[in-house]
């Protein structure tokens, strides 16, 4: 429950003193945010943890949510929803890898949180580092591809799990260049968490409703890059994603949707 701010964030705040207003109320909501949460963490379903379902290809779509995925997608399987076991990557990875010894998968992923796992928590870790796109900040859905489909022709005999960044921003496709055209988005850089197309948002200098739709195009982009994968592997796959996203809902109504936050769409496509 603890902020923490920065000269920066001071100086924007007195160019923009409506900054203040919006800060008072999100410190005012945190002690309901916090106690409803905690209501919610008894109440929702239990998640199930993600490495004994039955798959042989475990694909991750970072921060996709349930209802822009089932109105995206145009992939082959069987669409059902589950709990995801946390609303942030490494919540999600702390709930399902960590302590575990799965040396029977490779783990090809664009994530960084992914560097925190131990090693010997899977058979190889494939941390895609060297992918990385320094100008936009974020990993390509195609390397990511490109790495999985190597993996699977050099281990046949290995389950896969294939994490992409998208649609978690900073987002693909033209809208999202358009955006970067127009505002100067690396300077809403915040420590650990990349470039914040949200940051432009909340200064008005950006609409919800475009960050919504570089968020679709950024979901169309990565499936595209899933279908052509799906293309090159045998067996059971599974599409799922790690956490959901609010895009831009309100902050007093952030726990009042966490329910749906975290109910995401599961895909399962079989090939023989």
């Amino acid at each position: 429950m603890r902020s923490h701010y920065s000269l920066e964030n001071l100086k924007r705040a007195v160019r923009n003193p409506h900054l203040f207003v919006r800060e008072g109320h999100r410190l005012l909501s945190l002690p309901v945010h916090y106690l409803y949460g905690r209501y919610l963490d008894r109440t929702l379903p239990e998640s199930e943890n993600v490495m004994e379902r039955d798959w042989d290809t475990l694909i991750i779509l970072d921060a996709c949510r349930h209802d822009y995925f089932t109105a995206h997608n145009e992939l082959p399987g069987e669409l059902t929803s589950t709990i995801s076991s946390g609303e942030k990557s490494w919540e999600f990875m702390q709930q399902n890898f960590v302590g575990g010894e799965y040396h029977d998968t490779i783990y090809i992923t664009a994530n960084p949180f992914a560097n925190r796992l131990e090693d010997g928590t899977f058979y190889h870790v494939d941390y895609l580092a060297d992918e990385w796109n320094e100008e936009i900040g974020t990993i390509f859905p195609e390397d990511v591809r490109k790495a999985a489909v190597d993996a699977n022709r050099q281990h046949p005999d290995k389950r896969l799990i294939v994490h992409f960044m998208q649609p978690h921003r900073p987002y693909l496709g033209e809208q999202a260049n358009e955006l970067r055209r127009r505002v100067d988005l690396k300077g809403y850089r915040n420590e650990g968490d990349g470039v914040q197309i949200w940051g432009a948002a909340k200064q008005k200098e950006v609409t919800v409703d475009e960050v919504r739709r570089a968020y679709g195009e950024s979901l169309d982009i990565v499936l595209a890059e899933v279908e052509g994968l799906i293309d090159d592997l045998d067996g059971k796959t599974v599409v799922t994603a790690d956490h959901g996203e609010m895009l831009g809902e309100s902050e007093v109504t952030v726990r009042c949707r966490l329910e749906s936050m975290l109910n995401h769409s599961t895909l399962t496509s079989s090939r023989v």
